[in-house]
Parts: structure tokens; sequence; C-alpha cells
């Protein structure tokens, strides 16, 4: 959307500073002297690579001062009509609704495999953009239940499942669907581990009716 692109131009990019929160519909963005933000998503028809790319130049924007939007730019012009999907659950046509769910692991050095995160704040399997426990996950699941599941334990009030979980597969994922960094905070993820990544995280999703 060239309005996305245009509000990122005026932002005054010198004065902010700290974390940048991305909450799907919304981002929001700290200066100096704390006050906010609000980047709104709502209606901006970014695809989910579009939309990780507007939340990875932000980032490097806020952290290193370089502002780049030429990644942000290619892949708002490489976007299909009905790309447009949001972090949690967004909107199709048809009264159809994407959850997406991302999984995430860590490698655990002693067991020499991948396993749940043992991360302060970063403990459930199943989360959402934020790392946070996804607010889909079944009620009646605790959280070690939940990751014993192999794909996403969750549910959409009041829609029925329409086809399966699929992991989402790309240029950017390995074969898996798995990208990795050695840090939540990293701007970039890798769809092959270097030597020093200790995390990785995959995006699923699914249709409901």
């Amino acid at each position: 959307d060239p309005k996305v692109l245009r509000s990122l131009q005026s932002l005054p990019f010198k004065d902010l500073r700290g974390e940048v929160r991305d909450l799907g519909s919304a981002i929001h963005l700290q200066n100096r002297v704390g006050d906010r933000s609000v980047i709104e998503l709502q209606n901006a028809g970014l695809s989910r690579e579009s939309h990780e790319k507007l939340v990875a130049g932000l980032r490097r924007a806020v952290s290193s001062g370089v502002v780049d939007w030429s990644p942000l730019a290619a892949a708002i012009a490489q976007q299909e009509p009905g790309d447009a999907a949001a972090p949690s659950a967004s909107g199709v046509r048809g009264g159809m609704r994407k959850l997406e769910v991302w999984e995430i692991q860590e490698w655990s050095m002693f067991q020499r495999s991948w396993g749940v995160s043992s991360g302060a704040g970063v403990s459930w399997r199943w989360v959402d953009s934020e790392y946070r426990k996804h607010p889909n996950i079944r009620t009646d699941l605790s959280q070690n239940e939940a990751a014993q599941s192999c794909e996403p334990p969750c549910l959409l009030h009041m829609f029925e499942p329409y086809g399966n979980w699929r992991p989402t597969i790309n240029e950017d994922t390995d074969n898996e669907g798995w990208r990795y960094a050695s840090s939540w905070a990293a701007t970039s993820w890798d769809g092959s581990p270097s030597p020093m990544d200790s995390l990785r995280k995959r995006l699923w999703t699914r249709n409901f009716v």
C-alpha cells in the first residue's frame, strides 16, 4: 500500500528508541521522551512477507539509524491479489478466516536436539508474532500438553476448521518452513542455521469457516 510507505517516510527515526512492538494490526514505536507512535495496518492489505519486511525495516532503522525500505517495496510489488494477511486471525473471502500460529524452538547443547525454549518469557511452543502464548490455544491443555502437539493445538471460536494445518515454506525458509537466528530480537531470520544460531521458528496457517 503506497500509504504505508508514505507514512514511514514521515517518521522521525532519529528520535525513536527501544522496542518495535508488532501487534499484528498495528506497530507501536516509542520516542526518547516516551511518547508512542502507532502505524495502523488493519486496512493496509500487506501480505505476511510484506508485514515481516516492514517490521524488520523498522527494527533496523530504530537500532542502527539505517533506513532502507527497498525490501518492503519489493515485497509489496510482488504481492498477488488476495495475499493480504494478519498475524493472528485474518479475514478471507466468503466469511473464511485464516489462523496463523508461530512454532518456536531452541537448540539444547546438552540433549543435542531442538526443543521447547527455556528463555525467560519465551517458554510456550505455540505463540503469536510477539512470542507470547498464542491466545487461541485450547483452554483444556496445560503448557506441557500443548508442547507435545506436533501441530498447533489452536481453535478459532465460533468457526470450524477448513483444511489442515500447513507450515509456510518459501525461499526464506528451509524445506520444513524453519527460519533461524541467535536472538528472539533478531531483525532477520535465515533459512539455514549458522553455527551461532540456537533459535528457530516457523509459521503455521489454517483456514476456518
